[in-house]
């Protein structure tokens, strides 16, 4: 289980322990300026969180480490492209979907849909090329 704060993430066990912090407050890799929306893909254990003032979507890998997995902190904007080379405008929420299209050879490919709130768009982010809607 998981809260969200303005500047950081704490988790908890299923009764209510404390059980570690993620981030500190800031923009770049292992910070976090404000969050508005987390989702788990149960299978990698890695965390998605929408960070809504870096206009970034960030990933908690199963380390605790933070880093940014789409966007660049303070660039904001509306690009398609790989990495830091993509741009959200206020991104508000993320979903993790396993299932989703068809990777190399049919396989499940996974996909990170964001929430794009200023554009008003849904946008997937692939795993293929870390790639926000490259086809």
């Amino acid at each position: 289980m998981s809260k969200i704060e303005a500047r950081l993430t704490e988790v908890f066990d299923k009764d209510g322990k404390f059980l570690t912090m993620w981030g500190t407050k800031g923009a770049g890799n292992g910070q976090f300026g404000n969050l508005h929306g987390i989702s788990v893909d149960r299978k990698t254990g890695w965390v998605y969180v929408a960070d809504t003032a870096a206009h970034v979507i960030r990933r908690i890998g199963t380390d605790g480490i933070v880093t940014t997995f789409a966007g660049l902190p303070g660039a904001f904007g509306i690009d398609d492209g790989t990495g830091d080379g993509a741009r959200f405008y206020s991104p508000t929420g993320v979903a993790v979907d396993r299932a989703a299209h068809g990777g190399s050879g049919g396989a499940a490919l996974t996909v990170v849909y964001a929430a794009d709130a200023r554009q008003a768009m849904l946008r997937p982010l692939t795993f293929d090329q870390f790639c926000v809607r490259c086809e």
